[in-house]
C-alpha cells in the first residue's frame, strides 16, 4: 500500500511538474492584467478555500485572447488567502506583463508557470522510507511464521546470529540521498549560480512588498523574506520574488527580519536581471548561508552514511555462534592457560571523548541560544534552533557528568588483572592475580565483583522533534551480583574462587545477549571508582 501510494503520488506531482515545465517553454507574447482579486468560496464540509481569479488580455497574429489560467491546465493551485494575496500583489490590474501561449493553440495561456522539481523527489522518498519499514515488518511477519512450523526451530547451539541489516541500509541510502538533494538544491545550487551571476544586468527596481512571513509546518515554524520587487525591461514590467540565489528555509527571526529591513517596501533600488530570462532577477547576487539548517543536513548525511556502512559491516561480517566460546576468539582463549584483562572501557579515551562532546554542545547551545535571544529582542521566536539549543544545554550537562566520572577512574585507577584459567567454567575453581602499576605508592583497597549482565534489544517508539521514530535500544539490566574478595591495598596478591555449577554462561543471541564482567571497586576516600573486565564462562563439558 506504501509502495503504490508513493508511486502513485510521485505520478501526480511528477505530471503536475511536466505540465508547468512544458507551458513554461511556450513563446512569451505581451499581456494586460484586466482584474485581479483572491476570491473565496467554500469546499467540502463547509471549509473555505480561496484562489487568485486574475484575467488577463494577450495578442496573437492581430486577433485578441482573454484567460484567466495562471499555472498549466491540471495542475493545482493555492487554497491559502496569503498565497493568493502575493498572486495578486504580484500580478495587480493594469500592469502591463508576459504570458506564455501555446503555439498550438492560442487560446490556451498561462500567467505564471512553476514546475515543482524538488518536491516529486521529496514527496516519493518519504513515502518510500515507510515501504521500506513495511518490507522489513512483512518479512519478519513471514521468517516467524516459517520458524513456528514443525521442524524448522533449531537448537541454540546451532544458531548463527546476525542483526537485522536491510533496514538500517535501506534507511541509511534514503537518507543520504535525500540529504544529498538537500544540500545540492539549497546549498550548492545557490552557490553555483551566484557565481555564474557575473553578467547579470543592473536594473532600476522598486520594492513593493516586504515583510516576515511565518510559514507552519507540523514541527513548528519557519520564517520567509516576503519580498517582491517590480522592474522593466525592454518596456515589459516583470516582478519578482527572489532578494538573491539562497533557497532556505528560515528558521532565524532575526536574520529574516534584518533581511527585510534592508529593502523597505516603496524605496527605489538596484535590482539584478538575467539576460537569458528577464522573469528571473534578484536584489543581490550573493547566496546567504543558514548554518542552523547547513548543519543539520550535514548531520543527516552522515548519519546516512553511517547507517549505510553499518549495515554492510553486519551483512558482511562472519556468522558467530550464539555461543561465545565457540567462536574464534573463544576456542583461542580455551587454549591459554592465563589470561592479562583489558577494561571494557578506556578511562582516558572517554574522558577525552565527554570532554570533546561538552565542547561541542556547548558551542552549539551558546550559539543557537544567542540566535533565540536575539530573535526575542527583534519580536520573533525560533522554536527549532531554541528545542535543538535545549538538547545541546542537556547534552553539555550530561557530557560534563561522565566526564567527571571517567575523571575519577583516571585518578584512581584500577590495578592490572590476570585471570587463569582464560576461559571460566561453572563449577570449577578460578583464579584472579593483581599487580598495581605504581607499587605500594600507588595501591590501594579495593573490592572485587562478579556481576552478570542481560543486555537484550528492545524495540520502542521514541519522540522526537520531528515525529514519532520506532527503533531498537540497546538495555542492559544486572540480574546477578557477587562479592568475590575485599582485597586490602597490597602492591601484588591472588585470590581463588570456585563458580557456582549452576551460573548462566554467557550467550550471545540476536538480539538478547548474556554478558560476565569482572568489577574493581577501587576504595578512596570520596566516591569509589569502577572498572570492568569482560570474561567468557561456559558451562561443564558434556
Amino acid at each position: 500500500m506504501f509502495l503504490t501510494g508513493s508511486l502513485a503520488l510521485g505520478w501526480f506531482l511528477g505530471r503536475e511538474t511536466w505540465a508547468d515545465w512544458r507551458a513554461s517553454r511556450w513563446p512569451r507574447v505581451p499581456c494586460e492584467i484586466l482584474t485581479s482579486e483572491v476570491e473565496q468560496y467554500t469546499g467540502g464540509a463547509g471549509k473555505v478555500h480561496f484562489r487568485a481569479r486574475i484575467r488577463y488580455r494577450y495578442e496573437v497574429a492581430g486577433q485578441s485572447y482573454t484567460s484567466e489560467q495562471i499555472r498549466a491546465k491540471g495542475t493545482s493551485g493555492y487554497s491559502e488567502f496569503a498565497a493568493n494575496q502575493r498572486l495578486v500583489d504580484r500580478f495587480p490590474a493594469k500592469l502591463k506583463t508576459e504570458c506564455h501561449v501555446n503555439p498550438q493553440d492560442p487560446t490556451e495561456a498561462v500567467l505564471a508557470p512553476r514546475p515543482e522539481y524538488f518536491l516529486p523527489l521529496i514527496a516519493i522518498g518519504l513515502m518510500l522510507i515507510w515501504a521500506v519499514y513495511e518490507h522489513v515488518a512483512i518479512g519478519e511477519w513471514l521468517g516467524q511464521r516459517r520458524a513456528r512450523k514443525e521442524g524448522n526451530r533449531k537448537p541454540l547451539s546451532e544458531m548463527r546470529p546476525r542483526r537485522r541489516w536491510v533496514m538500517q541500509f535501506l534507511i541509511g541510502v534514503m537518507s543520504a540521498m535525500f540529504a544529498g538533494i538537500l544540500i545540492g538544491f539549497m546549498q550548492v545550487y545557490p552557490w553555483w549560480r551566484a557565481m555564474h551571476a557575473s553578467n547579470w544586468v543592473a536594473t532600476p527596481c522598486r520594492i513593493l512588498q516586504s515583510q516576515v512571513k511565518t510559514e507552519t509546518h507540523h514541527q513548528g515554524w519557519s520564517f520567509k523574506a516576503d519580498i517582491s520587487f517590480g522592474y522593466t525591461v525592454d518596456g515589459h514590467q516583470h516582478v519578482s520574488q527572489n532578494p538573491d540565489f539562497s533557497q532556505e528555509m528560515g528558521t532565524s527571526y532575526a536574520d529574516t527580519e534584518a533581511l527585510v529591513r534592508a529593502f523597505p517596501a516603496g524605496t527605489a533600488d538596484t535590482c539584478y536581471v538575467n539576460p537569458v530570462d528577464p522573469d528571473d532577477a534578484v536584489l543581490r547576487r550573493t547566496c546567504r548561508v543558514n548554518w542552523f539548517m547547513t548543519l543539520f543536513m550535514i548531520a543527516w548525511f552522515s548519519l546516512g552514511c553511517f547507517l549505510m556502512g553499518n549495515g554492510l559491516i553486519i551483512r558482511f561480517r562472519p556468522l558467530l555462534s550464539a555461543l561465545p566460546w565457540e567462536t574464534a576468539k573463544g576456542r583461542a582463549l580455551a587454549t591459554k592457560a592465563h589470561v592479562n584483562l583489558a577494561a571494557a572501557q578506556n578511562p582516558m579515551v572517554m574522558f577525552l571523548l565527554s570532554v570533546a562532546g561538552a565542547i561541542v554542545c556547548g558551542v552549539l547551545a551558546v550559539w543557537l541560544g544567542w540566535g533565540v535571544v536575539r530573535s526575542l529582542g527583534r519580536g520573533g521566536f525560533d522554536l527549532l534552533p531554541a528545542c535543538y539549543a535545549a538538547i545541546s544545554a542537556f547534552g553539555l550537562v550530561m557530557s560534563l557528568i561522565y566526564a567527571r566520572q571517567f575523571l575519577s577512574r583516571v585518578r584512581n585507577p584500577s590495578p592490572k588483572l590476570r585471570l587463569r584459567p582464560a576461559l571460566l567454567v561453572a563449577g570449577q575453581r578460578c583464579n584472579v592475580e593483581w599487580l598495581w602499576k605504581g607499587g605500594q605508592q600507588s595501591a590501594r583497597p579495593f573490592r572485587l565483583w562478579l556481576e552478570g549482565h542481560e543486555e537484550a534489544y528492545v524495540s520502542g517508539t521514541t519522540v522526537t522533534l520531528h515525529g514519532p521514530v520506532k527503533d531498537e535500544k540497546l538495555q542492559k539490566v544486572s540480574f546477578a551480583r557477587k562479592l568475590l574478595a575485599d582485597v586490602p591495598a597490597d602492591t601484588t596478591g591472588t585470590r581463588d574462587f570456585s563458580l557456582p555449577p549452576d551460573i548462566m554462561p554467557s550467550f550471545g543471541g540476536v538480539s538478547v545477549r548474556v554478558v560476565w564482567h569482572l568489577r574493581v571497586e577501587v576504595l578512596t576516600k570520596g566516591a569509589s571508582s569502577f572498572h570492568e573486565y569482560r570474561i567468557l564462562i561456559r558451562p561443564p563439558a558434556g
